[in-house]
């Protein structure tokens, strides 16, 4: 635990994912990786709005050590708060000691890379083909062992399914959960996991809340490979036109005032991205009528529309 009392709460209202400033990521990314002066700017005004946790990855690229850099210059007593993913590799099964040893080598890469003594939150970045029932034993053991070397504050999970969240609500160790959840994607709570992690006094911070951009895009502009979802999307900007209501303000305040949702992680490639997602934070909450219709609208779109791993060739 940090014992500086004039450190940060665990998150921030928004976290800044930062996936952007180590390579380049997202269907509406038209200005692609930002130079290190650009980020270094993106970063400085997320710290200035009030945001303080940064969430990246030892697989986003140069995005570790960007942070790294930024960092460096901000006065010790008012450090942000970071979260950072490892993977692994299961070409093949591993045994306790060869997953173990994959996530030490990460963490300690990870620190380097961010210069840090202690990572605050590492979570395990889970693939699409991850099982959390044959993983969960064995992450356990190797986060608590870098809780032991004082190496980890907090660890968790960033997930894809949220019916693996079942698995975690089992675990004091893995405390963190990182989930998708949007208008499309309403699986978290229809399922009843949020409810359960809410009992399991698990910190979520809901990821892909504008699915990936994908709810700014002009729907005419997706290839026949997206077709299927340009009804949703025509449905959207319908939705935000009837309720006055921009489709980025319908998006953010939808999951903001989901209860249990700690934070919303959203990235952005410019500093004006990052203080109009902050003003969004005092936008006015929708009526029950408009959430009424999202849900109805909504619920039940397939999977290969609301998982961006699943999507194939959607720009043309």
């Amino acid at each position: 635990m940090n014992k500086n009392p004039d450190a940060f709460p665990l998150v921030s209202p928004i976290t800044l994912g930062t996936v952007q400033l180590g390579m380049e990521y997202g269907i509406a990314n038209s200005l692609g990786q930002p130079n290190n002066e650009l980020a270094e700017e993106i970063l400085q005004s997320a710290f200035d709005s009030g945001i303080y946790t940064f969430d990246t990855s030892i697989d986003y690229g140069t995005s570790e050590q960007r942070i790294g850099a930024f960092i460096r210059h901000l006065p010790s007593i008012r450090q942000p708060q970071l979260v950072t993913k490892f993977n692994l590799s299961t070409n093949q099964p591993l045994s306790n000691d060869a997953i173990k040893e994959q996530v030490f080598r990460q963490a300690e890469q990870s620190l380097k890379n961010l210069g840090l003594k202690q990572l605050p939150v590492y979570l395990f970045h889970a693939g699409m083909h991850h099982s959390m029932d044959a993983y969960l034993a064995p992450l356990s053991l190797a986060l608590e062992a870098l809780k032991n070397e004082g190496l980890v504050e907090k660890g968790g999970v960033s997930l894809y399914f949220p019916e693996d969240l079942e698995y975690l609500n089992h675990s004091d160790v893995l405390e963190f959960v990182q989930l998708p959840v949007n208008l499309f994607d309403q699986r978290l709570f229809v399922s009843g996991a949020l409810d359960q992690a809410i009992k399991s006094n698990k910190t979520i911070c809901a990821r892909s809340v504008y699915l990936q951009g994908l709810f700014f895009k002009d729907p005419e502009s997706l290839s026949a490979t997206f077709e299927k979802g340009l009804p949703y999307l025509k449905q959207l900007q319908q939705l935000a036109s009837d309720f006055s209501i921009s489709v980025k303000e319908l998006a953010f305040v939808y999951v903001r005032d989901l209860e249990g949702v700690n934070s919303l992680v959203i990235g952005a490639e410019s500093p004006e991205q990052v203080r109009m997602n902050s003003k969004l934070l005092d936008a006015p909450s929708l009526t029950q009528e408009l959430r009424h219709l999202i849900h109805k609208t909504f619920e039940g779109i397939p999977d290969n529309i609301i998982i961006p791993g699943l999507w194939t060739n959607t720009k043309k």
